[in-house]
């Protein structure tokens, strides 16, 4: 029986990658910008990208010739996401630990240097903040820690080496060494900690959600709340056991589904 890569179609693994060029932190690109991202000449970008107009899946400013998403990719995306059952197969788990606690749970996947936030449960009378549904703050999220932590050394460290490492608040660790000294405690302890690194008044656990055969890092789970609620203190002494079997038990359940 021939390998699957004998029935490997490179033209639909380059379109993709074109499609996949766009995202919140870049929703707007130009024909030699798609070029080099992806590795290809201007000529064979500009048919994959000219098939993607006529099918309604790009758009280009007729002006500053700028090319953006278009209907036909936002109906697929709905579409994927209607028919995407990983949110089902951890919701009962996370909303029954939102429901015995009443505290707020994220869920995120990382894919391509990115984390994409696949569930989200807010608890009610607590404070309450909007993390974009794809995001790269890995340095300031106990979400973006916990999967940096798990990463083999030469992706964790070309992921930091490409951020910014924004200052958001007067806690968040703004320098390489302090950041790595971070991530070696949260491999060692299990469990990483915001506090107010993202945004003041906000504390947050979080561990790794890991591949149960190879280790490797699917995406992590935090555990949200605020510090009229809780101290940070309180708050990881409170849920660091929880908050490691939970990523547990979800780790089990993404591998096997």
């Amino acid at each position: 029986m021939n390998d699957r890569k004998d029935y490997f179609s490179k033209s639909v693994e380059k379109g993709m990658r074109i499609l996949a060029l766009f995202d919140q932190s870049r929703p707007r690109l130009t024909l030699g910008e798609a070029s080099r991202e992806i590795g290809l000449n201007l000529t064979s970008t500009y048919r994959y990208v000219n098939t993607f107009l006529e099918l309604g899946y790009l758009t280009r400013d007729k002006q500053k010739k700028l090319l953006r998403l278009g209907p036909k990719a936002f109906v697929l995306g709905y579409r994927f996401l209607g028919g995407f059952d990983l949110p089902q197969i951890i919701k009962p788990l996370i909303d029954d630990i939102h429901n015995r606690y009443n505290i707020s749970i994220d869920v995120a996947l990382f894919h391509d240097d990115s984390l994409t936030v696949v569930y989200r449960k807010e608890a009610k009378d607590t404070l309450s903040f909007r993390l974009s549904v794809t995001t790269k703050a890995f340095h300031s999220t106990a979400l973006g820690k916990a999967v940096l932590a798990y990463l083999p050394h030469d992706v964790r460290d070309r992921i930091i080496k490409q951020l910014p490492l924004e200052k958001r608040t007067k806690n968040t660790l703004t320098g390489r060494s302090a950041l790595l000294h971070d991530l070696d405690t949260i491999r060692e302890r299990g469990y990483s900690l915001n506090n107010e690194e993202y945004m003041l008044g906000l504390i947050s656990i979080g561990a790794p959600i890991l591949n149960s055969e190879n280790g490797t890092v699917l995406g992590s789970i935090s555990f949200d709340s605020n510090t009229i609620n809780h101290s940070i203190r309180a708050f990881e002494r409170e849920f660091a056991c929880l908050i490691k079997d939970v990523c547990k038990k979800g780790s089990d359940l993404i591998s096997s589904a």
